[in-house]
């Protein structure tokens, strides 16, 4: 984290080298996982599943944000 030199106030935050990797491996390990676990389905059976996973987040209620004191 580091201060912007035109408003001491503000922080600005930035993703590391590091976490760019981490960021990348995260992401290659869920695409695998996807495909682990949708492997048995169609290409419109995957379509259609994850349309009504979108529908029903969409009506699902409102989620208060993730905070420090929660832990991860």
């Amino acid at each position: 984290m580091a201060t912007r030199p035109t408003d001491r106030r503000a922080r600005e935050v930035a993703i590391t080298p590091k976490g760019r990797r981490v960021l990348e491996q995260a992401r290659e390990l869920a695409m695998q996982v996807e495909v682990d676990v949708l492997g048995g389905l169609s290409g419109a059976e995957r379509r259609q599943l994850l349309a009504l996973l979108r529908r029903a987040l969409s009506s699902a209620p409102p989620q208060s944000l993730w905070t420090a004191e929660e832990g991860d």
